[in-house]
C-alpha cells in the first residue's frame, strides 16, 4: 500500500511546488476526494463515487441510507 501522495491545494489542484504528504493529511485528502466523486464521474470505473443525483431525486431523502453509503465509502 502506498503510504504517501502529492499534497493538493485547497481547490484540489496541484500546487505550484509539489510536496509529499503522509499520515493523517494523506487520509484526509483521500477521504475528501472519495466523498467529492459523483457516481460515474471516473471514466476508468463508472461504479466509483456517490449517487448524489439519485439522492436529490428522492423526497424526502432517506438519511439512514445516505449515512450508511457515506460511512462505507469512508471506511473503504
Amino acid at each position: 500500500m502506498i503510504t504517501y501522495d502529492v499534497g493538493l491545494d485547497a481547490d484540489g489542484d496541484l500546487p505550484a511546488f509539489c510536496y509529499a504528504i503522509t499520515g493523517l493529511d494523506l487520509v484526509a485528502q483521500r477521504v475528501a476526494i472519495r466523498l467529492g466523486t459523483f457516481l460515474g464521474d471516473w471514466i476508468l470505473d463508472p461504479l466509483k463515487g456517490l449517487p448524489f443525483l439519485r439522492w436529490i431525486a428522492v423526497k424526502p431523502p432517506d438519511a439512514a441510507v445516505i449515512g450508511a453509503v457515506v460511512r462505507r465509502e469512508i471506511e473503504t
